[in-house]
């Protein structure tokens, strides 16, 4: 009877224990004493804590009937060994509150997948900018920081990791590490940041879920925007969203609850500023009950890391169902993590590791998709196989696109010269054809137009009949296009694209007139327009790069010496300026942040040019002799040499005027080949081989 008696007045033992509980986690040192005390004379001393106490909390109303039932000594002590079991949960379940789970996580956890809202950004100079939010998983971040020191005007908040603020100086993209931690660890976020001298316009939008199928009457988890190029200032969706969804204007995000069921249809949405717009289609549906996920894979699922920097996110794309919890198996490498809310996979990797396999669970209540990807860490400044093209490539072209993709058009090898174009996927690595050239071609230039689409001119050794034509491929549709002819035969002339959008062409094939000429293409006309003749031949191998000022600096070439001139598109007119060091052939220049033009090849010394001076310097010694070589700006502000009769890669540091080598190439490019940038900071270098090969930064 005693047993029975018991168990009819569990839940009243349970009951006073979880005020107990919420009593302890408040007064815990205050209660210690008590317990101590109440193994003795359980009522006695708790009447007399209740008497003593100084403060606000009713405990008649908290205890209720509890202090009837102690004063039983003997049935308490009874049942000590199970009130003991029961005052675990109740004071667990006490401490959360009383209506609300604990949240745990926050408390011993360390964060995991931090990542921003916008983790490319191009700000304006003096423009106040939209502030950028961090999200992360895992436990609560306690703090915020960042490496470097973000640029003038810019402010990390080191509580919530908001960045906000109006740039004061413009100045190149660089790279940041913003570090969220609390007592048990830390996760590192990418940033990177340009501030303009002028507003750009946004130039890529996408967004984590799309296309997407939301249930009725339920609350999403916010559809986050990725934007590249200028700052937006505001998005904008055509039509309106489904009912009970709402688009921020200011920052892009998706949040609500849908409240009427609709079939798929398309919303465009459109993120702009003061000089421009981009879109992106967006399909949402909203369906009477919730579906499994669809389809799960990773914009990159083949991804090689460079050891202790800070990685670009990795996102998710997924179709049917929205994904409401994200895990991974086998954990990722230290230092890397998963956002489980969307997907993301962010961090800095810690430790070398070789290829290797992950799955990604997705899932919501209905059901679940899988995706797996792969993760190699490799040392920084290596050099790391690459997939291989569909045939061996010299002096093709090799174009980024403003999708991140990369055209790959005409090039030969032996006297055969090719129609052919690829386009190299950097997410996935994977080579596609794309549409045939109308014309073979080998030595000729490319140039992305304003529009996003390109500009092929002249080229093929083994057919003259070519060099004069032009054609210009349509990314949207695969489609090659011929436009007007050129005035002069062009073949290893150079190609300039100017501040309004034309396109300066100058030089060709030696001992040909087109040596000293140049000309114009107007896109909006697809004419050509002879300009100011050159004052010295440009026939092969000289250079060309585009100033800070708006003029075009040209030097050297197999008939030309050590000359070199300025083209003014303002006045048509070419203008002698200080000869270089030495005569060059085979060489090749790219323009610094600070204005300066770097040249590089064809003699181991490197030699800078000051458009405000007029004047040539010397910048050092390279450890190696490179010809044809190929100059890429890194991420860094570092220059990489690659090239020219050697394996091994050299690394310009503008800050320093030093030159360093950097890793041995896989295998040997003697020229001919390309080093295209791609947005993830990494190089693709093609041709002169089959494999393709990946420069770690």
């Amino acid at each position: 009877m005693q047993t029975r008696s018991f168990w009819n007045h569990a839940s009243t033992y349970f009951l006073c224990i979880k005020s107990l509980g919420q009593f302890l986690c408040f007064y815990l040192k205050q209660m210690c004493i008590v317990f101590d005390s109440v193994a003795e004379q359980p009522a006695t001393n708790l009447q007399k804590y209740k008497m003593n106490r100084n403060h606000r909390l009713n405990w008649t109303g908290i205890t209720g009937n509890c202090l009837e039932m102690l004063t039983s000594s003997r049935q308490f002590f009874k049942k000590l060994h199970l009130l003991l079991g029961i005052a675990v949960l109740g004071l667990l379940y006490g401490c959360g509150g009383g209506n609300s789970s604990p949240d745990l996580g926050a408390n011993v956890d360390p964060p995991a997948g931090l990542v921003y809202a916008v983790s490319s950004a191009s700000y304006a100079q003096y423009q106040a900018i939209t502030p950028n939010v961090p999200h992360s998983s895992g436990g609560k971040v306690d703090s915020y920081s960042v490496e470097p020191a973000l640029p003038a005007g810019l402010a990390l908040d080191p509580i919530s990791g908001v960045i906000r603020g109006t740039p004061a100086q413009a100045g190149p993209a660089v790279i940041y590490t913003v570090t969220g931690s609390n007592a048990h660890g830390a996760a590192t976020a990418y940033l990177q940041i340009e501030v303009t001298a002028a507003t750009t316009a946004p130039t890529l939008l996408h967004y984590a879920d799309n296309p997407v199928s939301y249930p009725v009457s339920t609350t999403i988890n916010p559809n986050l925007p990725y934007t590249e190029g200028g700052a937006v200032a505001q998005f904008h969706s055509t039509p309106a969203l489904p009912g009970g969804l709402q688009l921020d204007s200011s920052t892009g995000v998706i949040s609500g609850a849908p409240n009427t069921v609709k079939p798929a249809a398309t919303y465009v949405i459109t993120a702009s500023n003061a000089a421009g717009a981009v879109s992106r289609a967006l399909t949402i549906s909203i369906a009477d009950s919730l579906q499994a996920p669809g389809s799960l894979t990773y914009r990159q699922p083949a991804a090689i890391y460079s050891q202790g920097q800070v990685i670009a996110p990795n996102l998710p794309v997924a179709t049917g169902d929205a994904i409401t919890e994200f895990s991974v198996q086998p954990p990722l490498p230290e230092g890397l993590s998963l956002n489980t809310d969307s997907g993301e996979i962010s961090g800095t990797p810690a430790t070398l590791q070789a290829e290797r396999t992950y799955t990604i669970t997705g899932s919501n209540q209905a059901g679940s998709s899988l995706a797996t990807i792969t993760i190699a860490v490799a040392i920084p400044g290596s050099f790391e196989p690459g997939t291989g093209m569909s045939k061996r490539l010299l002096a093709h072209t090799a174009t980024l696109l403003p999708n991140g993709k990369i055209l790959f058009a005409g090039g030969g090898f032996g006297t055969d010269v090719f129609d052919t174009a690829e386009i190299y996927d950097s997410g996935t690595g994977i080579w596609t054809p794309t549409g045939k050239l109308n014309r073979t071609r080998q030595y000729h230039t490319a140039t992305p137009l304003p529009d996003g689409k390109v500009l092929v001119v002249g080229g093929d050794p083994y057919n003259v009949n070519f060099w004069r034509t032009a054609e210009i491929y349509d990314p949207s549709t695969g489609i090659w296009t011929l436009t007007g002819m050129t005035n002069f035969p062009r073949m290893g002339h150079t190609a300039t694209l100017l501040p309004d959008g034309k396109v300066l062409i100058v030089g060709g094939e030696q001992n040909n007139p087109s040596a000293n000429t140049a000309e114009i293409y107007d896109p909006s006309s697809g004419q050509w327009t002879l300009t100011g003749t050159t004052n010295h031949p440009r026939a092969r191998f000289h250079a060309a790069t585009l100033l800070a000022t708006g003029k075009v600096l040209v030097t050297g070439g197999n008939s030309s010496g050590a000359t070199a001139e300025l083209y003014d598109p303002d006045t048509g007119v070419w203008r002698a300026t200080g000869n270089m060091g030495s005569a060059r052939s085979l060489h090749a220049m790219v323009t610094l942040p600070d204005g300066k033009v770097l040249l590089a090849g064809d003699t181991n010394a490197a030699e800078l040019y000051d458009p405000a001076s007029d004047v040539w310097t010397p910048t050092g010694v390279m450890n190696y002799t490179h010809q044809r070589p190929t100059v890429t700006p890194l991420l860094d502000g570092k220059i990489l040499i690659v090239g020219g009769y050697t394996r091994t890669a050299e690394l310009y540091d503008p800050s320093t005027n030093s030159w360093a080598l950097s890793g041995d190439l896989h295998a040997m490019r003697a020229g001919g080949h390309t080093a295209t940038q791609l947005h993830n900071g990494k190089v693709l270098i093609a041709g002169d081989a089959l494999a393709t090969e990946l420069y770690i930064p």
